[in-house]
Order: C-alpha cells, then structure tokens, then sequence
C-alpha cells in the first residue's frame, strides 16, 4: 500500500490505537513499549506520518489536561521515529493548549469542529422555528 501510494505522490499516515478504544482506529498496542515497537515498524514500511489515538478511552482528566497514559504512549511514540506524528481523539478546546512542547507536530481536531457546527444549526433552527 505504501508503496503504491508513493508511486503516486501520495503520502501515508498510520494510527496506533488502544486496543480497548470505544472505536478502534488504528492498529491496536496496549503498552507503551508496545506503542514504540509498531511505530518503528511503520515508520520501516514507510509511512510518512505516524498517529496516536489519543482520547476515546481515558476519562477522568481535568480539563486542559493530558492523561498521563496518553502522555506516555505519546513519549514512547515520538522516541521510536523520526517522520511527523499526529495526535488525534478527544482533542478540544479545553485540552490543546497541553499538547504544546510534547514534540507532537500536527493535532487532528474533529469532533470539537463537528460540536461547534452542530450546535450553531440546532440555534439556528430554533429561531426559524421561533422557539
């Protein structure tokens, strides 16, 4: 897949998941040791971006904060390769701002753009309703 990807000027990127996220996205490891093992072989595949599940199955964080499992998967993340790497789920505008100086390059917003949308068309909708 690789391969044919670049044959065609098109980069790769790959996601390393938890394997007891409520949504598996990504190929599953449970450690953080684990998480550097598949990171490596990606990278030795040729990904060209290396992504971390890093919301769907840690609760109980403070706001504007990073589990401190997240932040340890993500240590062991960024020690293994050399090619960008992302961080995706669970990533708001209360937490973001603690992503900052982890050495992660990119972050993956969606849900909290979808929120934002959603909410601005249920107002929206409700004053053509005249409620």
């Amino acid at each position: 897949m690789v391969e044919i990807c670049h044959k065609y000027g098109l980069l790769v990127d790959a996601y390393i998941a938890h394997p007891s996220d409520r949504h598996l996205f990504g190929i599953p490891a449970e450690t953080p040791a684990q998480v550097g093992e598949i990171a490596k072989q990606m990278q030795d595949i040729g990904v060209d971006m290396i992504g971390l599940m890093t919301g769907m199955s840690y609760e109980g964080v403070a706001a504007g904060e990073i589990h401190p499992e997240v932040r340890r998967r993500l240590e062991a993340l960024l020690k293994s390769v050399n090619v960008p790497t992302l961080a995706e789920g669970g990533i708001n505008d209360k937490n973001f701002r603690a992503f900052i100086g982890t050495g992660v390059n990119i972050l993956v917003v969606g849900t909290a753009f979808d929120d934002v949308a959603r909410n601005a068309v249920r107002e929206m909708v409700k004053t053509f309703l005249g409620r």
